[in-house]
């Protein structure tokens, strides 16, 4: 009897063992709210941090934030964007914070202009019209909020499908410095006798683009069913007739048809197509940069100068890179990299315990327990190797 029941308590224990073990939450984000002034109400935020944001090892670095229009339908989709274009050595895009601005009321937040319309004989979108109050909500109280509390490196986007694609446009006429960067997926020009359009061609020759990037998608929509036609034209007429006037001003664009997409599944492939424009070029040249080091500072300068913003490279990435030239065995090569990283990130514990790491395979000792000792400055936990002691 005492061995069943050590038997049963041996079961028992690994039952619990292996469904802690395997139960584990995978979180991808968290939720915030907070009451605007501006709107008089509350408001939701959906937050999402890429990994690094929490590395204790690495200097605290600053990212650029994505603000999401719709992020009960997109916040998973744009999530999965930026996972798969960066955490390795090919990354199309850096890091990013996701911000999802939760609706409280979609037709009055996202519309310009006060315009009810009629769908199967009832009037809807009564309360629209209140663009304005929510951009200003968005450019007062939201934008300074996230930067108070999330380290952030000043480059804004915002991403608007839809209803939040026709806002994202109202944001980019009404505000274009607010973001520098609009991605716009299969917008709602149509609204209320496309009145967006009309007041982009009043601007056309006299709003100041310098510096702003626009990423607009359309879907298809080309049928002869009369409010997916009105769609589609209106998009059109949007793209021929204003863009090339707002790239005369500054803007640089990119206009995509997604012909195999429609009006609900366009948000992801676009997306994706999306942060890969913003960020044309920003890809490593990875292979060549073991023989020729500079090519990483002269990469990141191009970038910048594209995108009319300042990025750094990434320590993380930059210790990536270093680690492949040691695969490579081009050892100098690899401690140009890190002595960049120190550079770039004089504060991080990281980079000296990855450069002293890298003296030990060299066998300059001295230097190695040197880097050792100013990364045990910055962060106590690190343990000095026994061959430096």
């Amino acid at each position: 009897m005492r061995h069943i029941l050590k038997r049963v308590s041996l079961l028992f224990f690994f039952y619990f063992l292996f469904h802690n073990f395997f139960a584990q939450d995978i979180i991808v984000g968290h939720k915030l709210d907070f009451h605007s002034t501006i709107l008089d109400e509350n408001r939701t935020l959906w937050v999402s941090l890429p990994q690094s944001y929490q590395d204790s090892l690495c200097a605290p670095a600053f990212y650029p934030v994505m603000y999401l229009l719709d992020p009960a339908f997109h916040f998973h989709s744009m999530i999965a964007v930026r996972e798969a274009l960066t955490g390795g050595l090919y990354n199309y895009m850096p890091e990013m914070i996701i911000v999802g601005i939760v609706n409280n009321d979609r037709s009055r937040d996202m519309t310009p202009t006060n315009s009810s319309v009629i769908h199967s004989g009832k009037k809807i979108h009564e309360t629209s019209g209140g663009a304005a109050h929510f951009l200003q909500f968005i450019e007062k109280e939201l934008i300074p909020f996230v930067d108070r509390s999330y380290r952030t490196n000043g480059y804004r986007i915002l991403n608007g499908h839809s209803f939040g694609g026709l806002f994202a446009l109202y944001a980019l006429q009404e505000r274009p410095t607010c973001f520098n960067s609009y991605v716009v997926h299969d917008p709602s020009i149509w609204w209320d006798d496309r009145s967006i359009y009309k007041s982009a061609l009043l601007l056309k020759d006299t709003i100041d683009l310098q510096g702003r990037c626009l990423y607009l998608s359309m879907a298809y929509n080309q049928t002869k069913e009369k409010d997916r036609y009105r769609h589609s034209q209106s998009i059109l007429a949007y793209k021929n007739e204003v863009l090339e006037a707002f790239a005369n001003r500054g803007l640089r664009y990119h206009f995509e048809y997604l012909s195999k997409e429609n009006h609900g599944t366009i948000f992801l492939p676009a997306s994706y197509n999306s942060v890969r424009y913003i960020y044309d070029g920003i890809c490593l040249p990875v292979k060549e940069i073991p023989i020729r080091p500079a090519l990483l500072m002269e990469h990141y300068r191009q970038v910048s100068d594209s995108i009319c913003f300042k990025i750094e490279p990434p320590e993380g990435l930059v210790k990536k890179i270093a680690d492949y030239c040691v695969l490579r065995e081009e050892l100098a090569s690899a401690e140009k990299l890190l002595l960049l990283n120190i550079y770039n990130y004089p504060n991080s514990a990281y980079s000296y315990q990855a450069l002293g790491e890298l003296y030990i395979k060299m066998n300059k000792l001295q230097l190695a327990k040197e880097k050792f000792q100013e990364a045990r400055s910055l962060y106590p936990q690190i343990d000095i190797p026994e061959l430096l002691k």
